[in-house]
């Protein structure tokens, strides 16, 4: 996966290209420097990021957006802070080529969108900025983990969620609890009940 290129850009380097007749809806109207296809996010708090269209396919919200032709200006994603955008735009683009997109992208492909899409194993050099990535307290990384809900971005999904199951790992029921701010709905009789029946689980 490439990681040569340089990360979130502001919005500022797009220029418009002009409208032409029998043109895609699906295709974006938007290029960046070198002339490459890209959209703009919006986060909630106002601020906007330039992201390549083929690092944005690792969400299935922002593709289904471009596939609907609503790539043509800055599209809006209110439930994210600037902070947590560029998080998950940096980590999109470090993990351009992910392999896993290879099928869901196959119809698409038919329509040229996305042909210049070449997946590419995770180097050592990826792996190793996921462990940094998600090297972060638990509200950041809870605010990542909604972000990947959101985005429905299984790549982003699959590093956070590892990360919470490793922080919980050796947590006692009531540790886990109060990391996840779950609430114990369970009467005294009813839990004492379960951990008889469970007792393998709890020792």
């Amino acid at each position: 996966m490439s990681s040569g290129d340089s990360g979130p850009s502001s919005s500022k380097q797009l220029v418009q290209q002009p409208a032409a007749a029998g043109r895609s809806p699906n295709q974006p109207p938007l290029l960046g420097a070198g002339g490459r296809k890209v959209i703009v996010l919006k986060s909630g708090d106002e601020e906007e990021f330039e992201v390549d269209l083929l690092d944005a396919m690792q969400s299935r919200t922002l593709r289904r957006a471009i596939e609907d032709g609503c790539g043509d200006g800055p599209m809006p994603l209110p439930n994210l802070t600037g902070p947590v955008l560029a998080k998950v735009v940096e980590l999109f683009r470090r993990h351009r080529g992910d392999p896993r997109w290879a099928d869901e992208l196959q119809e698409t492909e038919k329509e040229g969108m996305f042909k210049d899409y070449a997946p590419q194993k995770p180097t050592a050099e990826v792996k190793g900025f996921d462990r940094e990535f998600v090297s972060v307290d638990r509200d950041a990384l809870f605010d990542l983990l909604r972000a990947a809900n959101f985005l429905e971005a299984p790549g982003l999904l699959d590093v956070t969620c590892d990360a919470a199951a490793d922080a919980v790992m050796n947590m006692t029921v009531e540790e886990v609890r109060e990391y996840f701010g779950l609430v114990n709905d369970y009467t005294p009789e009813e839990e004492a009940a379960l951990r008889k029946q469970h007792e393998w689980a709890f020792q």
